[in-house]
């Protein structure tokens, strides 16, 4: 049995209110490789915060037929501090 590698790397840039990041993970074996790069930005305004990510996930085994995948994950979050400064959010998530 052949090792298998996994290779991942991401950055982000925050600009203003704004925030955008890109990405890749890469998994290789001599019979399957995995690849998922991906895009994201996200908007944020006191304690509300909205993000989308997007994804296009290559998936392929070894003598079997490759496939894409596109898929999103969209974002929201609401968060407020409390007179002691300890902080409540609540967290939504669709994707």
């Amino acid at each position: 049995m052949s090792e298998i590698a996994v290779v991942g790397f991401a950055t982000a840039a925050a600009r203003n209110r704004f925030i955008f990041a890109g990405g890749s993970t890469y998994l290789h074996h001599s019979d399957y490789s995995w690849h998922n790069p991906f895009l994201s930005a996200a908007y944020h305004y006191y304690g509300i915060a909205l993000g989308i990510s997007g994804h296009m996930v290559y998936d392929s085994v070894k003598g079997e037929d490759s496939e894409y995948d596109f898929s999103y994950d969209l974002a929201a979050r609401y968060s407020h501090r409390t007179m002691a400064r300890s902080s409540n959010s609540c967290v939504w998530q669709l994707g």
